[in-house]
């Protein structure tokens, strides 16, 4: 998925730390010597600016200084980053792996993050077991593909629910947003954000996070859809409106994308295969072009060929209203304009529809 950059909203002021008092700090690392000369600059997540600069020297750089409490940083070199916890002791940074060592907080978040990562790769093994399996059904599949996922999800949300319950600090506050991307239910995400402090929830990124599930919530399956106006949405400029196509009598897909969009472009074929399928009295597809120009989106739908009906220039408007942060993010609605499924692709998306087609 590619995360979309949010507006945040006023924050209270970020509580720091219980320590009783400034904890010295080295934050290091050594690259390529061939980099000397290059800047090295801190950033702080909490208040999304730059707090520390120096340059590769001799293959090496260091920050020193101190710090009551602890803090959510990030460490860039050129096209190289590491996240870490910025906290007392000696922490040397890993661009490999984007991480740093040599603090008890930063290996607490390593194994987190090894966790987080490894139920991706299984996610996406088993994926690809079941794909290979001639023997099951397409049903088959996605539903033991679906109970998989959600065994291996639950096994996270728990180490996850632990971490955020018992430390309402950088670790905790790191954990609660690396989790958000681990495409939660709303429902999930509430239960993790009440188990959360002061510190975690005025996180900026989960603020973001909240505001974001809030509207998804509001617009889950089951809820009737809610409309929006593209000033100039339609090719020729006109105005356009998603009841203009949703609430009509037909089922509608609804194609979240964008020209930059790699996984949007790679997810047309499935699309156009369903719409040459069904389209007509019951069914139909409409592309809702977000988060680009428009005359990028207008040569992608000449380029790509795509013979549905277009709504161009959204930008954060849809997405903001239905709680959507990364594309492609396909919904399909009922006659009546009823949200029946989200985030559909691949085999679940013509699945899906063709059981409502029979």
């Amino acid at each position: 998925m590619n995360m979309k950059h949010l507006c945040w909203a006023t924050l209270s002021a970020i509580l720091i730390g219980c320590s009783s008092a400034p904890q010295s700090y080295t934050v290091s690392g050594t690259v390529d010597p061939s980099l000397n000369g290059t800047p090295v600059t801190m950033e702080d997540y909490h208040s999304n600016k730059i707090v520390a600069e120096t340059v590769v020297k001799d293959g090496a750089f260091s920050f020193e200084g101190s710090i009551k409490g602890d803090s959510i940083r990030r460490i860039n070199l050129s096209k190289q980053y590491a996240n870490l916890i910025l906290e007392g002791g000696e922490i040397v940074i890993d661009f490999a792996n984007h991480n740093a060592t040599g603090t008890e907080l930063n290996r607490q978040l390593n194994t987190f993050m090894s966790n987080l990562n490894l139920a991706d790769e299984l996610a996406d093994r088993n994926y690809a077991d079941l794909k290979a399996d001639n023997s099951l059904s397409v049903e088959e599949k996605l539903m033991r593909q679906k109970s998989f996922v959600e065994r291996v999800k639950n096994n996270l949300l728990a180490e996850a629910r632990t971490i955020i319950s018992t430390n309402d600090n950088a670790l905790g506050a790191f954990v609660m947003w690396k989790i958000c991307n681990f495409t939660l239910t709303p429902e999930q995400f509430f239960e993790l954000y009440s188990q959360g402090g002061k510190y975690i929830n005025n996180l900026r990124m989960i603020q973001a996070a909240y505001q974001n599930m809030s509207a998804a919530s509001a617009t889950a399956e089951g809820k009737h859809f809610t409309d929006f106006t593209i000033a100039n949405g339609n090719l020729d400029g006109t105005p356009a409106k998603l009841s203009d196509y949703v609430g009509k009598g037909k089922y509608v897909l609804v194609d979240f994308w964008a020209s930059w969009c790699g996984p949007c472009r790679r997810a047309i074929p499935v699309i156009r295969e369903v719409w040459e399928q069904y389209h007509g009295d019951r069914f139909e597809v409409l592309g809702v072009a977000v988060w680009d120009e428009r005359t990028s989106s207008e040569k992608a739908i000449k380029e790509l060929d795509l013979p549905w009906a277009q709504i161009i220039d959204a930008q954060d408007i849809p997405t903001d209203l239905y709680g959507i942060d990364g594309i492609p993010h396909i919904i399909l609605f009922g006659p009546d304009g009823t949200i029946v499924a989200r985030n559909l692709h691949g085999d679940g998306l013509k699945s899906t529809v063709a059981k409502l087609m029979e």
